[in-house]
């Protein structure tokens, strides 16, 4: 009997298997488009494409030609063949007799290190010296053991590399690989040229389109970075004239406020000295409002007002009594009245907001 999680899970499992092939699918599809969107001389100018070349040695010379199977032109004596090894990556495919194939079975665990494991073995199972050879190795991918792997390995004297190399070079030709021709004529698929030796007619431009892609981008990049430092030098520049600025204001401020305390002052000072009279005049009006059972014991002048402290045994009209005398705007108690029992009146202390003292001294001046 099946479980129902079980099936459950094996459905969840179905589903996400469809969503990561859809996922899958979507995005090749997407690469696949996005890439034909870009100009094929865009990519050519920075992807290498190679072109071969395929070169066989024959009794007489060697012979060129485009494709493996092609019609080929003698090197020596064709300009056509010339122009064309000139002007693409060489291959060179030896024939079999010139080369020492071999095939071996290894575990798998080694895939990785192959070339390594391979060339190890040249002098154990072999007649040569690893110094006295140069060798490639191929993995058979039609072996399908999954523990084991099928390696072919080509193996050739570099006395015979270098006789080949100098022999093309006297035509102007660096060779860009060399191959082993299989038993129907086509390249098997090794290189047994030194990687160090190795030519690409197709990679210099690339390259140096890359490289000034870089360098451009880096300009750009730098001229980013320098653009944001100065900018951040000019932000900085203005913090600090805007604290010096507000430093300033705040000093000009402080000057301004110095200046209107000393015109008030000076203007006090001035209104004072113009009219040296006004004090003992406008004594004088108060001696006459006030009545005669109302002493004065202290008398404080400030501009328009007045204090009085003193007693009084009529203190309850006292107030309106200066209220109706003429320059007084309004008298009030400022604390409470107390009554004094020892000399019978009331002690008070009484501000008085006058009018403008000019008219107050005019008056007294016409009463005069």
């Amino acid at each position: 009997m099946v479980d129902a999680s079980e099936i459950a899970g094996a459905r969840r499992a179905d589903f996400a298997r469809g969503i990561a092939l859809d996922a899958k699918t979507l995005l090749e599809w997407w690469t696949g488009a996005a890439k034909s969107l870009i100009p094929q001389w865009l990519i050519t100018a920075y992807m290498p494409s190679r072109r071969w070349v395929y070169l066989r040695e024959t009794p007489t010379g060697y012979f060129v030609s485009e494709t493996p199977d092609g019609a080929a032109e003698d090197l020596a004596t064709s300009r056509q063949a010339q122009q064309l090894a000139h002007g693409s990556d060489a291959l060179l495919i030896l024939s079999r007799d010139d080369v020492f194939l071999r095939r071996k079975t290894l575990p798998a665990a080694s895939a990785s290190h192959v070339q390594q494991v391979m060339r190890l073995q040249i002098p154990i199972e072999t007649p040569f010296d690893m110094a006295e050879v140069a060798s490639d190795t191929l993995v058979d991918p039609a072996a399908d053991s999954s523990n084991q792997i099928e390696v072919q390995q080509a193996i050739i004297r570099c006395d015979v590399v270098d006789a080949h190399r100098a022999a093309l070079s006297r035509h102007g030709i660096s060779l860009a690989g060399l191959d082993v021709a299989s038993s129907n004529g086509t390249p098997m698929g090794f290189n047994l040229l030194d990687p160090a030796l190795r030519t690409r007619m197709d990679a210099t431009w690339p390259k140096l389109n890359r490289i000034l892609t870089l360098a451009v981008l880096g300009l750009v990049g730098a001229a980013i970075a320098l653009g944001w430092i100065s900018r951040e030098r000019q932000i900085e520049m203005l913090r600090s004239m805007i604290v010096a600025a507000e430093a300033d204001a705040k000093q000009v401020l402080l000057i301004q406020s110095n200046l209107r305390d000393e015109i008030e002052i000076r203007r006090m000072i001035e209104r004072r000295t113009s009219a040296p009279s006004r004090f003992p005049q406008l004594y004088a009006s108060l001696t006459e409002t006030i009545p005669d059972n109302t002493w004065i014991e202290a008398l404080t002048f400030d501009e328009q007002s007045l204090s009085l402290i003193g007693l009084s045994r009529s203190s309850d009209t006292l107030i309106e009594t200066l209220e109706n005398t003429p320059g007084i705007v309004s008298a009030r108690f400022v604390s409470p009245v107390v009554s004094d029992g020892r000399l019978e009146a009331d002690r008070f202390r009484i501000e008085i907001i006058l009018e403008q003292p000019v008219p107050l001294s005019r008056s007294v001046e016409d009463n005069g």
